[in-house]
């Protein structure tokens, strides 16, 4: 996970603990969910957790995946922590 989507995660309000991330030489002290504690965030929301052999992306996806408008709530990462958290900021935007 990257300190920018740690930093949204905090941001929308997801309880991060403190420890040090470093991204090109510059250390700031967060610390990123685990998976599990992802996944426990979505609550009911969360569906499932794909990952397929010809990507190398995971993709997360929502248990009511798409709202009244047909609008899907379904992301993809690099990791299966990155797309966890991306849906969980796509659950929880205003």
């Amino acid at each position: 996970m990257t300190y920018a989507l740690a930093k949204q995660l905090k941001d929308a309000g997801f309880p991060i603990r403190k420890t040090c991330l470093c991204e090109e030489d510059v250390c700031v002290h967060i610390e990123y969910p685990t998976l599990s504690e992802l996944i426990e965030a979505c609550g009911d929301s969360f569906g499932e957790l794909n990952h397929y052999r010809n990507s190398r992306d995971w993709e997360a996806i929502s248990e009511n995946w798409q709202d009244e408008q047909g609008v899907g709530r379904m992301t993809s990462g690099k990791t299966p922590e990155e797309a966890v958290a991306k849906l969980w900021l796509a659950l929880n935007a205003s």
